[in-house]
């Protein structure tokens, strides 16, 4: 396993800024009401980015945890197949199964120093 992804200091938080690339231009979605949470650089060339919004379409409000790519030809960012989208409710089961299952995934080897990390970070800041 690659050490370097086990670090959370290796991991690049986009900033309030750098979310503003990813937007959905899908016609299911209101614009207007979707908005980036959060962010971080997967490797060269993807994203991870969580959204939230109203799909217009199915009338309900979702979290949408998703792949992003940025296209060769036209160098935009876009949202890739690979995702999961998920009602608020889903999402705080979701967020709840991952704390309870976390010593099992292995997740928890550096949970404190990561929190730590974070919280004592300027990098924080730039998120909100």
């Amino acid at each position: 396993m690659n050490e370097g992804l086990m670090n959370i200091k290796d991991v690049k938080i986009l900033t309030k800024d750098e979310l503003k690339e990813f937007k959905n231009t899908n016609s299911n979605y209101d614009a207007e009401k979707e908005y980036n949470i959060a962010g971080f650089k997967k490797n060269q060339n993807d994203w991870v980015i969580i959204k939230g919004g109203w799909d217009k379409y199915r009338d309900y409000p979702y979290v949408d945890v998703r792949i992003w790519y940025s296209d060769k030809e036209t160098g935009r960012k876009k949202p890739g197949k690979a995702g999961m989208r998920m009602t608020p409710a889903q999402w705080a089961l979701f967020s709840v199964l991952i704390k309870v299952h976390s010593k099992e995934l292995g997740f928890d080897q550096n949970a404190e120093n990561n929190l730590n990390y974070y919280l004592n970070n300027e990098t924080l800041d730039a998120m909100r």
